[in-house]
């Protein structure tokens, strides 16, 4: 008896299924990376919203305790100065009009790169009754206009969670808060 001829069909079915198997495993891989890499800057990003964050109470603390904040600007409507909604600097290396925020307010100060700073703007002096006056009567000498004292300061705090330039490639977060101080 001869033995049978073997054609070899079965090898063939072993490559192209182990074929199949590797091309899955490296785009499983490829996958595994990339939620990994999603992960980091999630956990950096969230890193730098705390520090701006801090940046905005360290900046909060200031403006309290101190009705002339150091290195404010003066954007009322009696200054001469013109600001801009987002302080020239924010997004470039710039520390002009920046203050670096306290060691007292840090926060993970281990794991993030640079210190958070904090520009200050005093947008104007207020009262604390209505805007339009609603709160006035019939019997007040300036009907539906009554502009009181003063008795009200308005800031706009720009914080960022560091100097881009320090930041080296990560996550810069810039927040806003406007904040009324009694006078």
């Amino acid at each position: 008896m001869k033995a049978k001829q073997q054609r070899g069909a079965t090898l063939l079915v072993s490559i192209v299924f182990l074929l199949i198997m590797t091309v899955l495993a490296l785009g499983s891989i490829r996958g595994v990376n990339l939620q990994e890499q999603m992960a980091a800057n999630l956990y950096d990003r969230d890193l730098a919203f705390q520090s701006a964050e801090a940046a905005i109470q360290a900046a909060q603390a200031e403006v309290l305790t101190n009705p002339n904040p150091v290195g404010a600007q003066d954007c009322s409507p009696t200054s001469i100065q013109a600001c801009k909604t987002v302080p020239d600097g924010t997004f470039t290396s710039s520390n002009l009009g920046w203050r670096n925020m306290p060691t007292t307010f840090d926060v993970n100060a281990n794991q993030r790169l640079g210190t958070p700073q904090y520009n200050i703007q005093m947008l104007g002096e207020g009262t604390n009754g209505l805007a339009f006056g609603q709160m006035n009567s019939a019997n007040n000498t300036q009907y539906g206009v009554n502009p009181g004292v003063f008795n009200q300061q308005f800031y706009r705090i720009t914080a960022r969670s560091s100097n881009p330039t320090t930041a080296q490639e990560r996550a810069v977060v810039v927040l806003q808060a406007t904040i009324r101080r009694d006078m």
